[in-house]
């Protein structure tokens, strides 16, 4: 830093003027310092501030009873939570970063981001069998939405999901049993007919 000090009268410096100079250059510099100070400070605490909204967000995200999962316009996986490495079998740390095919088998991929080009008439929350694990099949309700990332103008998806299998055996299994009980009712009816002609 460079200061200067200009004097309008014609008189000489005097050691006050001197004097002067440095306490305020000391000042100057007292300044410029706590200024720096508190620019670092002000980046540490929102450093810290970033940290703890994602480690907060990441924990609620983790608590939610369906996955989530992020990919980026290549199909890369971003971002996936515990219930999503669940449902597909998988450990986060083996997945995060890799393509989606090192999950889904190309089909079942294409089957999932394409949903938007059909024609949905119903509300109904999108299906697809898919196979995880150890050949072990299941039948996943998902529904992709699309956004466009703001910093790098790429399109995304983000993807909810959740294994149905459990639920879809209970609702076919209630099916059935309703269709066991009008098949008894009209079994009886015959019945009765047969023994009062």
């Amino acid at each position: 830093s460079l200061l200067m000090i200009l004097k309008t009268d014609q008189e000489q410096f005097k050691n006050e003027d001197y004097q002067t100079i440095q306490i305020f250059s000391e000042l100057i510099s007292h300044a410029i310092y706590i200024d720096e100070i508190k620019q670092i400070e002000k980046r540490q605490l929102d450093r810290e501030s970033w940290h703890f909204y994602y480690d907060f967000l990441e924990r609620i995200v983790n608590k939610l009873d369906f996955g989530i999962m992020v990919l980026d316009s290549h199909h890369m996986v971003k971002f996936l939570n515990e219930k999503a490495a669940e449902i597909f079998r998988v450990s986060k740390e083996d997945i995060l970063y890799n393509p989606l095919s090192a999950i889904l088998s190309e089909d079942e991929a294409y089957g999932m981001l394409t949903f938007k080009e059909k024609d949905v008439s119903t509300l109904e929350r999108p299906e697809l069998i898919i196979e995880v694990g150890q050949k072990e099949k299941i039948l996943l309700g998902f529904s992709v939405y699309y956004y466009v990332d703001e910093k790098t103008m790429e399109e995304e998806y983000i993807i909810s999901l959740k294994d149905i299998t459990t639920r879809k055996e209970l609702e076919d299994e209630k099916k059935r049993t309703e269709r066991l009980e009008s098949l008894g009712l009209v079994a009886t009816g015959i019945a009765h007919e047969i023994r009062n002609p």
